[in-house]
């Protein structure tokens, strides 16, 4: 039976530019597959990028929380299932559902999303769009809420300076969601990232970052749990929340 349109399935192989050093996905993977499978999935709602541009709008990501069972390795596909819930308050929720080749769920995520304004660079309280979301009843949250604020931890922190480079950047001409994961996977260092996967993140974007902007990076760190935020001078532009575990 044919999948209904508003939710979709994308598979994906396990590919060299998925994994890290350790032959596993790197979080920002998954970040990059999830914005694939909802972009076909808007497509296919007639709220696709396409579309959006007609109108000068852009979907942009406020805040993502993935939960990792265990990471896939070389060899496997990947199957990522993704559905929306209805807009609130200028806000479109939406899930994700990851599953092994044997239909087994490995992760889930919940993630809220928002259209920006191209010319304003300003989130759009209302939108035509709305309309095109379903109501979903049957689809119910793979998720009990939605993604929470990052408050940062309390240790102090390891400061650095970060400028966006080339490669950071996407075609709204920001720094991509997938990005920051791997600001955050670089600060905490390749010994951490050898012997540590990350279990669970949240990422809340508050402020888009540009190209020129000079952001410094904060790392705190107290047992397996850690914040990562980017500031420009006072303002908060984004902040990470996450748990390690041991690799297995």
């Amino acid at each position: 039976m044919q999948e209904p349109v508003h939710s979709h399935t994308k598979v994906f192989p396990t590919k060299t530019s998925n994994m890290d050093l350790c032959s596993t996905w790197k979080p920002s993977s998954f970040l990059e597959a999830m914005q694939e499978t909802a972009s076909e999935n808007c497509d296919l709602l007639g709220c696709g990028r396409d579309d959006l541009l007609r109108l000068n709008n852009a979907w942009v990501a406020l805040r993502i929380e993935l939960f990792m069972d265990r990471y896939p390795v070389h060899g496997e596909n990947v199957s990522f299932l993704t559905y929306p819930k209805r807009p609130r308050h200028g806000m479109y929720p939406r899930y994700f559902v990851i599953s092994d080749e044997k239909g087994e769920t490995i992760g889930k995520a919940s993630s809220i999303w928002a259209l920006l304004d191209l010319e304003t660079r300003k989130a759009i309280p209302s939108s035509p769009v709305n309309d095109l979301i379903p109501e979903t009843p049957e689809l119910p949250p793979c998720l009990p809420k939605l993604p929470p604020l990052v408050t940062p931890l309390s240790a102090e922190p390891v400061i650095a300076e970060r400028v966006p480079v080339y490669t950071d950047l996407d075609a709204n001409t920001h720094v991509n969601n997938a990005r920051y994961m791997d600001w955050c996977c670089n600060a905490l260092g390749i010994e951490e990232m050898q012997h540590s996967v990350i279990s669970h993140f949240v990422i809340d974007y508050a402020k888009e970052i540009t190209p020129g902007q000079q952001i410094r990076t904060e790392l705190r760190r107290e047992g397996n749990a850690f914040t990562f935020a980017g500031y420009e001078g006072d303002t908060l532009h984004f902040s990470i929340f996450g748990e390690l575990q041991p690799r297995r």
